[in-house]
């Protein structure tokens, strides 16, 4: 046990806290991690979820699920997933059995370096004397602080685990000790401020993976404008609205990047009835902040609807009535419509949609209409130009 060590502070990521762990003992991260972990490679241990909680737990007096819910990404992560899938990912991680670099890649990808408000590090410096990492500057798509509404500062800190540049996010700066740039202001003020609020909203210690979501963006798309005959949505629409509303550039920050005109990008997958497929959180938020801001009224109509594409059912139909004339001239003796069009194959798909199989319903009823036809049963003599038996 390691004689003292620090308390992590509100909305404080636990690899800040490591840092001032070292930097309060006076101990190098390497001997932080072997007394903790058991191995000195710090390449290993990701910045936004270490995987040794029941360690920290130990030595913070912390509960580790506390630790996992407040002081990670990992309420970010699984804020979509079902909950059977969030229990399973909890169990693993408490017990340092998870590859942690496929839970946090989410983060990571989209947020390469760490970010930090200057506004946050003075108030830090008033109230504890040292600034720290906030878990709520270090979203995918977060460019403002949602406490102060300022832009962020860029530095060249990586958030990502590996070898070389990457394992250079263990070093011990905090962030009034660090330079860097502005970030970029691809939106309003206003909507990246709406933006950021969305994305720290999926921090919010829930343990459920907010059912309904697809019906709640189709009804909210539908209210905006966006709806559609049939009671579908306007998807395509919708999806080169939305990628107006952001711009390429920052779509492609986040990895969200797609094509106005694609038929399958991740908008219009996402206002399905039931899209089937999962989608990341950053992907949640980006398209309830723009069904939240986007302008209300009619929208142009989109060829485009979810769900499957309406069948041609125009070469079948041709098909069919030629196979039901010629099983016709063949059959002889009694026989029903049914055992007709079975024996052709096409009875079920004819029961179904005979307003769409307008050619074969006038062979059935030119076959009805034979001369010979009683009830349901009708003999099959001389159905329309059949050759004549000798």
């Amino acid at each position: 046990m390691i004689p003292y060590f620090p308390w992590p502070y509100p909305d404080e990521v636990l690899g800040s806290l490591l840092v001032r762990a070292c930097r309060h003992t006076g101990l190098p991260f390497t001997q932080i991690i072997y007394q903790l972990a058991g191995y000195t490679d710090r390449a290993y241990v990701s910045f936004l979820l270490p995987q040794f909680l029941a360690e920290l737990s130990r030595e913070t007096g912390l509960p580790p699920l506390t630790l996992l819910w407040d002081h990670t990404v990992f309420p970010y992560v699984v804020s979509f997933r079902p909950p059977a899938q969030v229990r399973r990912l909890e169990r693993l991680l408490l017990s340092g059995q998870a590859h942690v670099s496929s839970t946090t890649r989410l983060v990571t990808k989209a947020l390469p370096f760490r970010r930090c408000c200057p506004a946050c590090i003075v108030e830090d410096m008033a109230r504890f004397g040292e600034s720290y990492w906030h878990r709520t500057h270090l979203l995918p798509g977060v460019h403002v602080c949602p406490l102060h509404k300022s832009p962020l500062i860029v530095t060249g800190i990586s958030t990502r685990r590996g070898d070389g540049q990457e394992a250079s996010h263990w070093i011990y700066e905090l962030p009034q000790e660090v330079v860097g740039e502005r970030a970029a202001q691809p939106l309003s003020a206003e909507y990246l401020l709406a933006l950021a609020q969305r994305s720290c909203e999926l921090l919010e210690r829930e343990r459920s993976s907010r059912p309904g979501w697809a019906s709640a963006y189709r009804r909210t798309a539908k209210a905006k404008g966006y709806a559609a005959p049939r009671r579908q949505v306007s998807s395509l629409v919708l999806a080169q609205d939305l990628h107006a509303f952001y711009g390429a550039n920052l779509l492609e920050e986040v990895h969200c990047s797609y094509m106005p005109q694609d038929p399958r990008s991740w908008p219009i997958l996402m206002v399905r009835a039931q899209p089937g497929i999962p989608f990341s959180p950053v992907k949640h938020a980006f398209l309830q902040t723009f069904l939240d801001n986007c302008p209300s009224g009619p929208k142009p109509d989109s060829p485009l609807f979810p769900g499957r594409r309406p069948k041609d059912f125009s070469d079948g139909d041709e098909r069919c009535a030629q196979q039901v004339k010629q099983a016709a001239c063949a059959i002889e003796g009694w026989v029903t419509v049914q055992e007709l069009l079975t024996q052709v194959g096409c009875w079920e798909v004819y029961r179904h949609r005979r307003q769409r199989f307008p050619k074969t319903a006038a062979v059935v009823a030119e076959f009805k209409a034979s001369g010979r036809w009683r009830g349901r049963l009708s003999r099959v003599a001389n159905l329309g130009a059949c050759p004549r038996q000798d």
